[in-house]
């Protein structure tokens, strides 16, 4: 049942087109250098974050398994050991789904514990300017992070955490 639904939504997340908005033009070389991209199914929210409407560009998304970090918004601003917390819960579920071994879990969590960070940031800012957490929730099985943005909070975005995900329409 779950296999199912997960094909389910892998193949809708592929058929259904997301949108990014950029300030600048699209660079493939710049773009397999960010360890995130985002993109949303928000054609209006894209070009709030493009320059124009000429800079809002459309894909298909393959968003693998994402990673909710359980958020209200990734606009929440929180301590990082609260984001460590949630992200070591995701480490844990895919150990316990058999998704990583033990060992590697282990090693996951030794990762998390040596990530360092004090103050309140977005959700957002601390994924981005601590690109060690999308590494260790790519090692973990995870493709993705997905949150909601937006004046209501109900604006669904994904970052992705390769270009390769990314085909352009």
């Amino acid at each position: 049942m779950k296999l199912n639904a997960a094909l389910r939504l892998r193949a809708y997340s592929q058929n259904q087109i997301f949108y990014r908005g950029l300030t600048q033009s699209w660079s493939d070389e710049h773009a397999k250098k960010q360890h995130i991209i985002f993109i949303t199914p928000d054609k209006d929210y894209a070009l709030e974050y493009a320059k124009d409407a000429q800079h809002v560009l459309e894909f298909h998304a393959d968003l693998g398994q994402s990673f909710n970090f359980g958020f209200r918004t990734l606009q929440t601003e929180v301590q990082l050991a609260e984001v460590l917390d949630r992200v070591k819960r995701g480490v844990l579920s895919q150990f316990q789904e058999h998704k990583i071994s033990r060992e590697k879990g282990m090693e996951l969590m030794d990762e998390l514990s040596d990530i360092k960070g004090s103050g309140y940031k977005h959700v957002w800012e601390w994924y981005m300017q601590l690109p060690a957490l999308v590494k260790i929730l790519k090692a973990a099985g995870y493709d993705s992070v997905e949150g909601a943005e937006g004046t209501n909070d109900d604006i669904p975005t994904y970052g992705v955490f390769s270009v390769s995900q990314l085909k352009r329409v």
